[in-house]
């Protein structure tokens, strides 16, 4: 069990390719978040993560599950608190989440730090979100040329937002926007 603040800053990447140290190969966790109540910016979720060598490989490890509530996002800063859940459990829980997210995500380290990149899978498959997290304010983070645009306030791409309303349903105009272009709609 953990409760902390998490301060983060969040912002689009056109393609994993434009990660330099990004390498699929040497793996990545699939996440896979049910969303169990969502209010007023606050949500409570079930989390399964699993470590894979390979986007077809056998995992590394057994699935970790996790109950976590975030709190309202203030400017930067969520307040997290999640609780372990035992992987015969986390799967009923997933069962009663009414929107299910599924993303990929890779991890690297800048002269900034660690970032977390995660690439969507299902309904939002096509974007891909770099994120820096903290335990501090995260001031003076110079963005990486590999992303393009900070999305850090925009709630439409907190992860509960994009599990109720994916990006295959918004409109072209938001698509064009944030110069997104899910791969469904792609030539």
């Amino acid at each position: 069990m953990a409760t902390r603040t998490e301060h983060e800053r969040r912002y689009l990447v056109h393609s994993l390719e434009d990660v330099p140290g990004l390498d699929r190969r040497h793996g990545h966790e699939l996440i896979v978040q049910g969303y169990l109540a969502s209010h007023d910016g606050a949500t409570l979720r079930i989390r399964r993560r699993m470590g894979m060598r390979s986007e077809t490989g056998p995992p590394l490890y057994e699935a970790i599950g996790s109950l976590e509530y975030k709190g309202p996002r203030q400017n930067a800063a969520r307040l997290e608190h999640d609780w372990p859940v035992p992987d015969h459990i986390a799967p009923l829980l997933m069962r009663l989440a009414a929107h299910i997210i599924r993303k990929r995500r890779f991890s690297i380290v800048t002269s900034e730090g660690p970032w977390d990149i995660d690439e969507f899978l299902g309904e939002n498959s096509g974007l891909i979100i770099a994120e820096f997290e903290s335990e501090q304010a995260v001031r003076n983070l110079r963005r990486p040329e590999w992303c393009y645009s900070e999305i850090t306030p925009v709630r439409d791409f907190d992860n509960e937002q994009l599990a109720m309303r994916p990006i295959s349903m918004w409109p072209a105009s938001d698509l064009e926007k944030y110069k997104l272009l899910p791969k469904a709609h792609q030539d």
